[in-house]
Protein backbone atom coordinates (compact mmCIF):
# COMPACT_ATOMS: atom_id res chain seq x y z
CA UNK A 1 0.00 0.00 0.00
CA UNK A 2 2.71 2.40 0.69
CA UNK A 3 3.73 1.96 -3.00
CA UNK A 4 0.75 3.12 -3.99
CA UNK A 5 0.26 5.67 -2.32
CA UNK A 6 3.35 6.74 -3.31
CA UNK A 7 2.75 6.45 -6.92
CA UNK A 8 -0.78 8.08 -6.48
CA UNK A 9 1.21 11.21 -4.77
CA UNK A 10 3.51 11.36 -7.78
CA UNK A 11 0.37 11.70 -10.17
CA UNK A 12 -1.23 14.33 -8.32
CA UNK A 13 1.89 15.71 -8.55
CA UNK A 14 2.34 16.27 -11.57
CA UNK A 15 -1.02 15.31 -13.25
CA UNK A 16 -4.32 16.11 -10.60
CA UNK A 17 -3.08 18.64 -7.89
CA UNK A 18 -0.09 20.75 -8.88
CA UNK A 19 -0.19 22.38 -6.08
CA UNK A 20 3.16 21.84 -3.88
CA UNK A 21 6.80 22.93 -3.17
CA UNK A 22 8.27 20.41 -6.26
CA UNK A 23 6.68 22.95 -8.70
CA UNK A 24 7.32 26.88 -8.69
CA UNK A 25 6.30 29.33 -10.86
CA UNK A 26 7.75 32.75 -10.56
CA UNK A 27 7.16 36.47 -12.31
CA UNK A 28 9.99 38.86 -11.98
CA UNK A 29 9.70 42.59 -13.86
CA UNK A 30 13.12 44.06 -15.08
CA UNK A 31 12.20 48.05 -14.86
CA UNK A 32 13.47 50.88 -16.24
CA UNK A 33 15.33 53.85 -14.54
CA UNK A 34 12.38 55.70 -12.80
CA UNK A 35 12.54 58.31 -15.78
CA UNK A 36 11.51 56.55 -18.34
CA UNK A 37 8.80 54.96 -20.20
CA UNK A 38 7.90 52.32 -20.31
CA UNK A 39 8.85 51.27 -16.72
CA UNK A 40 8.54 48.00 -17.08
CA UNK A 41 11.61 46.68 -19.90
CA UNK A 42 10.57 42.83 -19.88
CA UNK A 43 9.04 40.39 -17.86
CA UNK A 44 10.83 36.87 -16.88
CA UNK A 45 8.68 33.89 -15.90
CA UNK A 46 10.56 31.34 -14.25
CA UNK A 47 8.83 27.84 -13.83
CA UNK A 48 10.97 24.92 -11.78
CA UNK A 49 9.10 21.21 -11.64
CA UNK A 50 11.78 18.86 -9.48
CA UNK A 51 10.93 15.28 -10.38
CA UNK A 52 10.12 12.66 -8.22
CA UNK A 53 10.09 9.65 -10.48
CA UNK A 54 12.92 7.10 -11.14
CA UNK A 55 13.96 5.41 -14.56
CA UNK A 56 11.62 2.98 -14.59
CA UNK A 57 8.20 5.10 -13.65
CA UNK A 58 9.77 7.90 -16.00
CA UNK A 59 8.98 6.81 -19.59
CA UNK A 60 5.53 5.60 -18.35
CA UNK A 61 4.61 9.41 -17.14
CA UNK A 62 6.81 11.30 -19.86
CA UNK A 63 4.22 10.13 -22.20
CA UNK A 64 1.34 11.32 -20.20
CA UNK A 65 2.94 14.67 -19.37
CA UNK A 66 4.00 15.79 -23.11
CA UNK A 67 0.87 16.77 -24.60
CA UNK A 68 -0.89 18.29 -21.30
CA UNK A 69 2.25 20.39 -20.40
CA UNK A 70 2.42 21.65 -24.12
CA UNK A 71 -0.84 22.62 -23.67
CA UNK A 72 -0.58 24.31 -20.34
CA UNK A 73 2.69 26.26 -21.72
CA UNK A 74 0.98 27.87 -25.15
CA UNK A 75 -2.05 28.89 -22.45
CA UNK A 76 0.41 29.94 -20.02
CA UNK A 77 2.21 32.47 -23.07
CA UNK A 78 -1.37 33.67 -24.24
CA UNK A 79 -2.15 35.00 -20.36
CA UNK A 80 1.56 36.03 -19.53
CA UNK A 81 1.51 38.07 -22.25
CA UNK A 82 -2.12 39.44 -22.00
CA UNK A 83 -2.33 40.12 -18.35
CA UNK A 84 0.72 40.32 -16.62
CA UNK A 85 2.34 43.30 -18.72
CA UNK A 86 -0.82 45.56 -18.39
CA UNK A 87 -0.87 45.00 -14.74
CA UNK A 88 2.50 46.12 -14.44
CA UNK A 89 2.85 48.45 -16.42
CA UNK A 90 -0.58 49.85 -14.40
CA UNK A 91 1.52 49.82 -11.30
CA UNK A 92 3.74 52.69 -10.28
CA UNK A 93 7.21 52.32 -10.68
CA UNK A 94 7.63 53.46 -6.70
CA UNK A 95 5.33 50.46 -6.12
CA UNK A 96 7.32 47.64 -8.18
CA UNK A 97 10.72 48.59 -7.38
CA UNK A 98 9.50 47.77 -4.01
CA UNK A 99 8.34 44.16 -4.57
CA UNK A 100 10.03 41.05 -3.13
CA UNK A 101 13.04 40.44 -5.12
CA UNK A 102 11.97 36.83 -6.73
CA UNK A 103 12.80 33.49 -4.45
CA UNK A 104 12.60 29.88 -4.95
CA UNK A 105 12.34 27.45 -2.12
CA UNK A 106 14.48 24.26 -1.39
CA UNK A 107 12.13 21.12 -1.22
CA UNK A 108 12.94 17.90 -0.12
CA UNK A 109 11.52 14.28 -0.98
CA UNK A 110 9.30 14.40 1.82
CA UNK A 111 7.51 17.21 0.60
CA UNK A 112 5.95 15.45 -2.25
CA UNK A 113 2.93 14.60 -0.13
CA UNK A 114 2.23 18.66 1.10
CA UNK A 115 -0.27 20.34 -0.18
CA UNK A 116 0.69 24.18 -0.29
CA UNK A 117 -0.92 26.86 1.28
CA UNK A 118 -2.74 29.16 -1.16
Amino acid sequence: MSAFNHLKAVRNKHMVHDVNAYAQSHVAAVLNDAKSSPSVAALLKCAAVLQTLDQTQHATFQRLLNKAADWVTAQSQILYDAIGRSRLEATLYEELITRPDLVANTVTIDDVHIRCQR
